[in-house]
């Protein structure tokens, strides 16, 4: 394959051109008074400079092409066979989701003062009583659900089969519940456990320490980063107090990023697993 190109140039005031046919095995250039002139003619150097080889084009977007693709293998290759716990930090640095379907969305709230002066009884804080143990039943549910096998694989756990199918299941922020609870009822010993031996003594306190643990761990992991003012307080009967106490009340907001509790545990009713079929759980080695 070849092709005939004109180039001129001036020498001795005389205009003179030349045809260029290049060919695969190189440059040469045919002049009607010289005849065949050779590729290193000082004429042919801006020629030669900028054509290319008629091969090395595809060539070169070939190789372009092979390490594009390669390139994007290995990475897929890397994303897929990371492990999956880092991998729902990184895409969400508040909290590891393990479930496609929680609703999950947060919203600004203030924590004010629990009450009135003196007064820090709430639905769920205070002395107990029927309605707040009620409070307190609702508001644990639901502790237990059922997940699916694949939602186990994606985070490569393991978990007690259930009857009716699935396996039981529990998001962390129900075990801080059940941690809060617990201490709740200690703090109440005398009304929740009454007159206990030594044995169930020393397992409720280290229950107790266990939960203490747990809720120091929790919330390190969440670490609330919001402001925290402080004030000098009045006594009960009126009087300035001369010691500074933590600021709560809606004189100097802090702002909270909660998550929207209602729409993320209405989330999980469809997986409650019962009482009644935890009731039917029969440890292995019984069978």
């Amino acid at each position: 394959m070849s092709y005939i190109q004109k180039t001129c140039s001036r020498e001795s005031s005389n205009e003179f051109c030349r045809d260029m046919e290049i060919q695969d095995d190189g440059i040469h250039t045919k002049d009607e008074n010289c005849g065949l002139l050779h590729e290193d003619d000082p004429h042919l150097s801006l020629a030669k400079e900028s054509t290319p080889h008629p091969t090395l084009r595809p060539l070169l977007i070939h190789g372009l092409l092979v390490t594009f693709y390669t390139l994007l293998f290995l990475f897929f290759f890397w994303f897929s066979h990371h492990k999956p716990v880092e991998r729902l930090c990184r895409s969400n640095p508040v909290s590891v989701v393990a479930l496609d379907d929680l609703n999950i969305s947060y919203v600004p709230q203030i924590f004010n003062r629990l009450a009135g002066k003196g007064n820090h009884t709430t639905s769920l804080a205070g002395p107990p009583t029927p309605e707040r143990d009620a409070a307190w039943r609702e508001f644990s549910l639901p502790m237990n659900i059922r997940v699916q096998k694949d939602e186990l694989d994606r985070s490569n756990m393991e978990s007690v089969a259930l009857p009716n199918g699935g396996f039981m299941g529990r998001l962390g922020f129900y075990h801080d519940i059940h941690c809060l609870a617990l201490l709740r009822q200690w703090n109440y010993r005398e009304h929740y456990y009454g007159d206990i031996d030594n044995s169930q003594k020393r397992f409720l306190e280290e229950h107790a320490d266990h939960c203490i643990e747990m809720l120091r761990l929790s919330t390190m992991c969440h670490g609330d980063a919001s402001l925290q003012t402080f004030k000098w307080p009045k006594d009960l009967d009126g009087k300035d107090m001369e010691e500074i106490v933590p600021e709560f009340d809606a004189r100097s907001p802090s702002v909270h990023a909660c998550v929207d509790w209602e729409s993320l545990t209405d989330s999980l009713r469809g997986r409650e697993v019962s009482r009644d079929e935890i009731k039917l759980l029969r440890w292995p080695g019984n069978s």
